[in-house]
């Protein structure tokens, strides 16, 4: 694992200075890069790190195969909570069962020669869950509750992208007949980054701007609230790849667009 040492820190400081002093110098440009690379891949790295499952090796089965625990609270996904009968339920379709001894409350064990390639394989079964426990949340029951309260989270997004790009059907049009605003956090991200393609962190209007002056206007409105218009299909003739369909609104005016390939689209 890649670590930030003192003198990674100081480097980081030090360009970070010499670019605000010199910014339009190839050598403070190119300095900057790296430090922004070598920071990049030292969060990167350590978000992999905090995200591993906590292992104790344990004595081996009656087979002499070895074993090992890890508690319960590794089998619920970000931000939910689950019991322990629910977690169980969860780690027998990776091969993992309750363990029965007292030293360990709610342990969770795997008879295992490869712990990794089973921690793999635990994460990819929590990514391809839909809601708590092993229910599917029926896709009307959420559009049900979009609709009571006239917002969306950035997790349901999510959710029902997933199930619209998996082929699944259902009728979005209480998502293109009411205003949807994103939540909180979600419109607060989206507004710092459409800001970010307008202007640089120094303030200064990027020359690929996406924006003219009727965009620059809206995004530069402190009223400007983001909704979730619908959903737009950026795929092609043999394939449909849907993306969210976003408006931000001004004081006197309105943009849509959508972001496919990581690249802004105006439409309207």
């Amino acid at each position: 694992m890649k670590t930030l040492s003192t003198t990674d820190a100081e480097n980081i400081l030090h360009s970070i200075i010499e670019y605000v002093k010199t910014p339009s110098k190839k050598e403070s440009r190119d300095k900057l890069n790296a430090s922004i690379t070598t920071l990049t891949e030292a969060i990167s790295d350590q978000k992999i790190e905090d995200e591993k499952i906590a292992w104790t090796r344990v004595n081996s089965d009656s087979n002499g195969n070895p074993r090992y625990v890890c508690h319960y609270t590794n089998f619920a996904k970000p931000d939910e909570r689950i019991t322990y009968e629910q977690a169980l339920k969860r780690a027998k379709k990776v091969g993992g069962g309750k363990y029965n001894n007292k030293s360990y409350g709610g342990g969770v064990v795997f008879q295992s020669y490869n712990i990794q390639d089973d921690e793999k394989r635990i994460k990819e079964m929590l990514e391809s869950l839909d809601g708590v426990g092993s229910t599917k949340t029926s896709t009307d029951s959420v559009m049900a509750e979009i609709e009571k309260t006239k917002t969306i989270s950035e997790k349901t997004l999510k959710l029902l992208l997933r199930r619209k790009n998996s082929g699944e059907k259902f009728d979005d049009s209480i998502i293109w007949d009411n205003e949807i605003e994103l939540s909180a956090d979600q419109s607060k991200k989206g507004l710092k980054w459409l800001k970010n393609l307008w202007k640089s962190p120094t303030g200064k209007v990027r020359s690929n701007s996406p924006f003219g002056y009727r965009e620059e206007a809206i995004i530069a409105d402190p009223k400007a609230t983001m909704y979730l218009k619908g959903f737009y299909d950026a795929g092609n003739a043999s394939h449909s790849f849907w993306v969210p369909l976003y408006e931000v609104g001004g004081d006197n005016t309105t943009m849509e667009y959508y972001v496919s390939g990581g690249k802004i689209n105006i439409v309207g």
